[in-house]
């Protein structure tokens, strides 16, 4: 039988909003069934550990915590538990991208060559819009059997010394050798044609970034995570000792297995942000004030630029699930993490898991916000 480590916290339960006036004793019995919604998922889904919160504009409405974030030591999660959030990574540097934006280093109409120093020729109409829409033509991720295996993107890889592949999967991938696996790749399609998400169009958004700031990683810490106050959040660099944070799992053949990645890359843009339920929070406060992002660059990050066949549209790192008549924005992580926020009703659900996407067993890494966001009635 499965444990279960709950922490449980109902905050100003008499000043939020979940659909006009709900009481206090209805909202209470929401969270129940919540409760209940998310336990049922684990144990179907075999999901080792979960952290979830609720959130307002600026606070933490309800949080709880359950299972193990480390099965190997019996370790439980808990509200400080750090998890890798992966693809939810997108948001940032996006963000980053409307931050030098707003500074006047950039347009996101600029072409992408405008920052390259070594640009082929097949990406000379590529924009960054393209780029932080999907649009760009660059290969995608989504292979046909499901699975996402980025170093499957890089064409490159195959013109490339075998030993130099062998050597670069035991260290960091540096921003040079990641580029020299990029740069070989045609166009799937004309750039602005058609949408196919791609773990390489934001890998170049992040050299973009390093390029201009000097660091992706430093501007990342000094734009957003150190001005928002979240402590516990940075990109992975295979070699800082970090503490709280949760093993990465997936299954074979039904069976819990470890699924930590085998490699790390120096610009980490398409996926490599560590974070908190507690750092969430706090970034998702921020969101909604003009602290880091004006309205007008917000309303880029939101607004639905591309319809997709999954989704309602693509925005800028984020998804979005419902445009009308209430905006309701999504994105999820391979490792098993999922971002919702209803913006319109100023409450935002965060669900971080450690079951993720690997070789072995397709694993749903999704729908577990969506679930509650319909038990609270915001969607």
């Amino acid at each position: 039988m499965r444990t279960i480590n709950l922490f449980f916290a109902i905050i100003l339960l008499m000043t939020v909003d979940v659909s006009s006036q709900t009481s206090r004793k209805n909202f209470e019995e929401k969270l129940l069934q919540v409760e209940k919604f998310l336990q049922q998922e684990m144990d179907a889904r075999k999901i080792p550990g979960l952290a979830y919160g609720i959130f307002d504009e600026d606070e933490i409405v309800a949080s709880g915590t359950y299972g193990l974030a480390n099965v190997q030591h019996q370790v439980p999660v808990k509200i400080e538990t750090i998890f890798p959030l992966a693809s939810i990574t997108k948001q940032f540097t996006a963000a980053a991208i409307l931050i030098l934006q707003q500074d006047g280093k950039l347009k996101v109409s600029d072409k992408l060559c405008q920052y390259l120093e070594e640009c082929p020729e097949q990406w000379s109409e590529i924009t960054l819009h393209q780029l932080l829409t999907h649009t760009s033509g660059l290969p995608g991720s989504n292979k046909e059997d499901g699975s996402s295996n980025i170093m499957a993107e890089y064409s490159g890889v195959h013109q490339m010394d075998p030993v130099r592949v062998g050597m670069s999967l035991l260290t960091v991938l540096s921003k040079q050798y990641i580029f020299d696996l990029i740069k070989t790749d045609t166009l799937d399609t004309p750039a602005g044609t058609a949408i196919d998400y791609s773990n390489i169009g934001y890998i170049l958004l992040g050299i973009v970034i390093d390029n201009i700031a000097g660091s992706y990683r430093g501007f990342l810490e000094e734009r957003i995570f150190k001005p928002v106050g979240m402590n516990n959040t940075y990109l992975k660099d295979g070699e800082t000792i970090h503490y709280n944070v949760s093993g990465e799992y997936t299954l074979r053949n039904g069976e819990l297995i470890k699924n930590e990645e085998r490699y790390i890359t120096e610009i980490g843009s398409a996926g490599h942000v560590f974070s908190t339920l507690l750092d969430l929070q706090k970034w998702d406060a921020v969101l909604n004030t003009e602290k880091i992002l004006t309205n007008k660059s917000k309303q880029l990050l939101w607004q639905k630029h591309v319809a997709t066949k999954i989704l309602d549209g693509y925005g800028y790192g984020w998804g979005i699930l419902k445009d009308k008549p209430k905006k309701i924005i999504w994105h999820n992580g391979s490792t098993g993490t999922e971002f919702l926020k209803a913006v319109d009703d100023k409450m935002s659900i965060v669900i971080l898991t450690n079951l993720g996407e690997g070789r072995y067993d397709r694993i749903l890494i999704h729908g577990l916000t969506e679930g509650v966001a319909k038990i609270l009635g915001l969607y």
